[in-house]
């Protein structure tokens, strides 16, 4: 009978190769748990509307959206969406303009 006293480093490369497969193993499990993250965050930028997309909020998104329209406004003359409309009919002879 071999006691483990009698054969260290049979232990030693056992208990490496042991510590390897369990890396291994929690390696790949971590990479699966990623993969399956960023397929949710996948999922979750395609619920958000267009205009959000890429933004790290829908409020910071929102913002940038504001200020783009508020440049137009200024440019049209306008203090509001309608009023935009409005003026945006106007400029192209009252075509219909999908709101």
């Amino acid at each position: 009978m071999v006691r483990l006293e009698d054969a260290p480093e049979f232990t030693d490369a056992c208990f490496d190769d042991l510590a390897r497969k369990h890396l291994r193993d929690i390696i790949a499990e971590l990479e699966e748990r990623v993969s399956s993250l960023q397929s949710t965050i996948d999922s979750l930028e395609k619920d958000r509307p267009h205009w959000a997309r890429g933004y790290t909020s829908d409020g910071v998104a929102a913002q940038v959206m504001m200020v783009a329209l508020n440049g137009l406004w200024d440019l049209l003359g306008a203090s509001n969406q309608t009023e935009a409309m409005g003026k945006l009919r106007e400029l192209v002879g009252g075509e219909r303009i999908a709101a």
